[in-house]
């Protein structure tokens, strides 16, 4: 008597796991990700050979075409917030709520410090058209008023404590690390971002800014990425 075959059915994948895995990826990254505001200042930088990375902690100082100077840097927001309430005691200026939430947000800033109130009442977009324009409104560099002193000094000292007590931390949580090299890499660095159309003397009022200040540190200059003919032969 002859068998009977039954026909044989597809393997079936139940997908719905899996589904409900990627729904789950995308609103933790949509709930934890922290959003960065547009820079205020276009910076059109030169171009080099250099592969090093942008150092996650820093202290950056952009110069536009026009000259203007700004500053950019890195910390939470308690460190930020810091940084607000010391620069207040040392400038005198008042800001309100509002004006001290837009302080920990901005991702540069470019104002003296008598007009910074109002420049946190601007939006992003009047900021970067002030900005843009031919006026020199940005943080003064001049001899004669060079606040850019008193904003390095104490954006570094925050984020150095800042360093420290991470540091310390992970010293204590890894005791066999590399105290040395670990230390080195908690130092913040500064960032010079200059317009490759920049007037020099502008950068050299940024630069001599560092020279009196007398701090043991370096720059780096941010710069667009080209290939490197000496790979290519």
């Amino acid at each position: 008597m002859a068998k009977i075959s039954k026909p044989k059915s597809a393997p079936a994948i139940d997908m719905t796991p899996m589904v409900d895995l990627a729904f789950l990826l995308v609103t933790f990254f949509m709930l934890s990700a922290n959003f960065r505001q547009d820079e205020v200042v276009v910076i059109d930088i030169p171009a080099s050979i250099s592969e090093e990375l942008m150092p996650k902690d820093f202290l950056q100082i952009s110069v536009s075409k026009q000259g203007k100077v700004f500053i950019g840097f890195s910390g939470n927001e308690e460190v930020k917030k810091g940084i607000l309430a010391d620069l207040m005691e040392k400038t005198k200026i008042q800001l309100t709520t509002e004006q001290a939430a837009n302080f920990v947000a901005a991702t540069e800033l470019g104002s003296s410090f008598r007009d910074l109130p109002q420049y946190l009442s601007l939006t992003s977009e009047q900021r970067k058209q002030l900005a843009d324009s031919e006026d020199m409104n940005a943080i003064p560099v001049d001899s004669t008023r060079n606040e850019l002193k008193t904003w390095v000094k104490t954006v570094y000292e925050h984020l150095n404590n800042d360093g420290k007590a991470r540091f310390e931390k992970m010293v204590a949580e890894n005791p066999g690390l590399d105290k040395k090299q670990l230390a080195q890499d908690m130092k913040p660095k500064f960032i010079l971002k200059a317009d490759k159309d920049a007037p020099y003397h502008y950068v050299q009022d940024v630069v001599n800014t560092f020279k009196d200040l007398d701090m043991d540190t370096k720059f780096s200059f941010i710069t667009s990425m080209e290939a490197d003919p000496r790979k290519e032969k």
